[in-house]
């Protein structure tokens, strides 16, 4: 069954849903602990192929892979969003320090921190 729209979303949504109200896609957690930042990510790397990396620990309500330019950042970065906490949790686990195939350099996978956090560069340490 493909989603519209390349969205992943539950199947108890049912077929063809995109939320849980038909043609509303569902929201991005905002709670604590369900939000990643993904660095190291090979060149060129994609939403779809941060959502398929990271969509075999949970759900993933949003991600996005932030623009060398755009965000002012030294390698190749995303934000991941889980739906719960337990499977962002998991995805650190799994993936932190792994080397992807198109990459030399181990993943670096962590919680973002908040964005109201003082200091903060987007990334808990």
């Amino acid at each position: 069954m493909a989603q519209p729209s390349g969205m992943l979303v539950p199947a108890s949504y049912g077929a063809g849903a995109v939320g849980p109200v038909a043609g509303v896609p569902p929201r991005a957690s905002s709670a604590t602990g369900t939000n990643l930042w993904v660095g190291n990510l090979p060149p060129g790397f994609t939403d779809a192929e941060v959502r398929a990396l990271f969509g075999g620990f949970g759900t993933v309500l949003a991600c996005r892979v932030m623009q060398r330019k755009q965000a002012h950042i030294a390698e190749e970065a995303a934000l991941v969003n889980f739906s719960t906490p337990a499977e962002a949790d998991m995805a650190i686990q799994a993936l932190s320090g792994q080397v992807l195939p198109s990459s030399t350099k181990p993943l670096i996978v962590k919680h973002s921190a908040p964005k109201d956090t003082p200091g903060s560069g987007g990334a808990a340490g």
